[in-house]
């Protein structure tokens, strides 16, 4: 039995679409757990912010993002045994290191003068490499960047007393909830 040119043109774009689709499930997969993560962050900080006290949220802030900045490793380290892409994970883990330094940087060189104007930095900056990661990887987080971007300023312009609680519920509720559409999508 033989098959046409045609046909087998076709089998080929057929497999190459199924590797395709494969190949962005397991991205979704590895990005719902990052994006899980730091959405959960997100919200005990602000939330603390908002239901207890600011110096409260600051502490956290302080031990969770190295926390979560481990864990990410550790992800990115899994991924890298688990599924091979070692280059890709490798490349993405720079990428946040880079962002985080030049952050800490700018942020010495700016110095912003209040809770809410850290906050709002900090923000662009983490958003700023979910545009980066988007453009170069998953689409996804390219709008996710921007969407959380455009809705941190306006809490930032409108939300006065309640920007911690607008940014919790707003920003890291948005992550969460990008988190599990993610993780519903790879189901």
């Amino acid at each position: 039995m033989s098959i046409s040119t045609e046909e087998a043109a076709q089998a080929l774009a057929s497999v190459k679409e199924a590797m395709g689709r494969a190949r962005l499930a397991q991205s979704y997969e590895v990005a719902s757990v990052m994006t899980l993560l730091w959405g959960g962050i997100w919200m005990v900080c602000y939330g603390a912010g908002w239901l207890v006290s600011r110096e409260l949220a600051g502490a956290l802030w302080t031990g969770l993002v190295p926390i979560g900045g481990v864990l990410t490793g550790l992800w990115c380290v899994r991924v890298k045994r688990r599924h091979g892409e070692g280059q890709t994970a490798a490349r993405i883990g720079e990428m946040a290191l880079a962002l985080w330094l030049f952050g800490f940087l700018l942020l010495h060189l700016v110095r912003p003068l209040s809770y809410v104007q850290i906050s709002a930095y900090w923000t662009l900056v983490s958003m700023l490499g979910y545009v980066l990661l988007g453009i170069a990887y998953v689409r996804f987080y390219l709008w996710l960047g921007i969407g959380v971007t455009l809705l941190m300023l306006a809490i930032y312009s409108w939300a006065g007393p309640w920007f911690d609680a607008g940014m919790t519920l707003g920003c890291g509720g948005t992550l969460v909830l990008a988190g599990g559409w993610l993780k519903w999508k790879t189901r």
